[in-house]
């Protein structure tokens, strides 16, 4: 992911995120980066009012504009219309757990997240070494 891309992503995320919580907003001060490669990125976004924690992942698209607007003459209303006609069409489809899967509690991925920040501990020490 190039840096434009991200930059975008974090100004929409600024612009938009409402805490699920207390609807509350973030800045980008309390977004972190927690893995990103090509075109998927996870962030853990913190509510700047209530302090909790939401974990985003996010993937980038990219979508050469030019072509569509040569095929379009640069008729904008028609490629509003092409783009919309080609939205329409993508479902969304959600992703659920099983019932009986075992879930990781968010408080636990943030407490792990601490404990890991300390200098003289790594994942080893909690999985062993083979």
């Amino acid at each position: 992911m190039n840096y434009q891309m991200l930059k975008t992503l974090i100004d929409s995320l600024v612009t938009n995120f409402k805490c699920p919580n207390c609807n509350g907003t973030v800045s980008e001060s309390n977004i972190e980066i927690v893995w990103a490669a090509w075109s998927s990125i996870n962030l853990d976004v913190e509510c700047t009012q209530c302090s909790k924690h939401t974990f985003v992942k996010a993937e980038v698209s990219q979508m050469n504009l030019w072509n569509i607007l040569d095929m379009t003459n640069g008729n904008i209303d028609e490629l509003k219309q092409k783009l919309q006609n080609k939205l329409s069409g993508i479902s969304m489809k959600k992703i659920s757990m099983p019932e009986k899967a075992p879930q990781i509690k968010e408080k636990e991925i943030l407490e792990l997240r601490e404990i890991l920040k300390n200098d003289n501990i790594n994942v080893e020490d909690f999985l062993g070494t083979n």
